[in-house]
């Protein structure tokens, strides 16, 4: 047997059983509430990012320094946790989990709003990440228990609008609250004491994250699936057998999840400075317009992107998605070029837009292909190995990158965006070549 057969032999491994069965409905709902979970944990993650240059000016960093506290505090956490919340995810209740996470991180990122200190918010930071960790974990096992397969393209792509969405609402939220904070002149909270904009804006966005646990209520656990054998099936050295067994897939499909996340970190961290010290727009203008952005065009490419694949896996089998995606990927690495370089501010919007279109593939794709020839029972292990590696490179070095590249090849007031600009065009690429590798390795023979 070819490994390409072993490949497609392995896509239904495991039905998708028990109260979701052949039931359109209740599979939406458990799709719309992860969406809304999702979004909740971008908002908290990404609202620091618009607010990039106040806590800076208060704390009187450096570039690179506030990219740490954005990126790599973050990641620290996020990565280090996110193979246990795995492993727990093939094991124990997944609501329970994302509930109890959803709780921690919120009541860091509000943590965040009275840090005094460089160490104190990078120390936050951490704490959010840990509570993130169990997200996309828990989520990516729920679907691929409860989705039948003919939904795994559209619903991976729901799942994937959490976190464009959730940072589109970062972005409008924290930017509205920004600007009615200095216009209201609040600077003291009750058992706070005296705040600044900046800091009553984190403290106000993690607020509700609190109650959003009670949403869980709505759906049920969807099994875990068929454990093989006496060992447990959510074993790590089993999936770290099955990873490298089916490696010449995985790896390269890594490579792309890696690049583009790594593009999309870097985009995340710099958008709301560069467009602020290159068009010297306030918050409330770039938290608005960068934010409808977000809200609207993800959304849409993400739904579209979804009926594709699909309709490709339907007619070319596994090879379809991965097709689909190369289209994307070149979409995407075009646009983000081309944004940060933009002669005038409207074919910069108009650049951004195309990006924010297309840019949310990355996770339906590596989601909809993994589901594939991954076995029910070990998908939260391996979407966990798989956020782990990304965590431990992407998050941690994306933002930070920029930054570095931004201080070292460039100087004057549009450094950042050139060095956005280079850099993303370096992922772009990276991203293509990794994921023509995954095409033709998949290719019957």
């Amino acid at each position: 047997m070819t490994a390409t057969a072993a490949l497609l032999r392995a896509r239904e491994s495991a039905p998708s059983g028990g109260w979701y069965a052949a039931n359109p409905r209740r599979q939406w709902r458990l799709v719309l509430v992860l969406l809304a979970v999702s979004s909740l944990g971008a908002v908290d993650r990404q609202v620091i990012t618009l607010l990039v240059d106040p806590i800076r000016d208060a704390l009187r960093l450096s570039d690179v320094q506030i990219s740490l506290v954005v990126g790599a505090a973050f990641a620290l956490s996020n990565t280090l946790f996110t193979l246990p919340a795995g492993y727990c995810a093939d094991r124990i209740s997944r609501r329970g989990l994302i509930a109890c996470g959803v709780i921690v991180w919120s009541s860091f990122t509000m943590a965040c709003g009275v840090a005094s200190s460089l160490a104190r918010l990078f120390l936050c930071r951490v704490g959010v990440g840990f509570g993130e960790s169990v997200i996309q974990p828990c989520a990516l096992s729920m679907l691929r228990a409860a989705l039948s397969p003919e939904r795994r393209g559209r619903g991976f792509a729901v799942q994937a609008m959490g976190a464009m969405g959730g940072s589109a609402l970062a972005l409008m939220v924290g930017g509205l609250a920004m600007g009615a904070i200095e216009r209201a002149g609040l600077d003291n909270l009750p058992l706070v004491g005296p705040v600044k904009p900046w800091q009553a804006t984190l403290i106000f966005v993690g607020l509700p994250g609190l109650l959003i646990p009670l949403l869980l209520v709505a759906i049920r656990e969807p099994p875990h699936g068929v454990r093989i054998g006496a060992g447990p099936g959510a074993d790590l050295r089993r999936a770290l057998r099955l990873f490298l067994s089916r490696s010449s897939v995985y790896v390269p499909l890594l490579a792309y999840q890696l690049a583009m996340t790594m593009l999309s970190l870097g985009y995340a961290a710099w958008i709301a400075a560069t467009v602020g010290r290159t068009w010297h727009l306030s918050y409330a203008q770039i938290g608005t317009r960068v934010g409808l952005l977000m809200l609207f065009l993800p959304p849409l490419g993400l739904w579209t992107v979804g009926h594709l694949m699909d309709r490709a896996a339907a007619r070319m089998g596994l090879r379809g998605p991965v097709v689909v995606g190369l289209a994307a990927t070149v979409l995407v690495g075009l646009a983000a070029t081309a944004a940060p370089l933009a002669p005038t501010l409207g074919s910069f919007w108009f650049c951004l837009a195309g990006l924010f279109l297309v840019s949310g593939t990355v996770f339906p794709i590596n989601a909809t292909v993994t589901a594939s020839i991954t076995p029910a029972e070990n998908m939260g292990s391996i979407s966990g190995l798989q956020f782990f590696l990304i965590g431990l490179v992407a998050a941690g070095i994306g933002p930070t990158l920029v930054a570095v590249v931004s201080e070292t090849l460039f100087s004057g007031p549009r450094s950042l965006a050139d060095a956005l600009s280079v850099t993303s065009c370096v992922f772009a690429l990276t991203a293509f070549a990794a994921l023509a590798r995954v095409c033709r390795t998949i290719i019957p023979r």
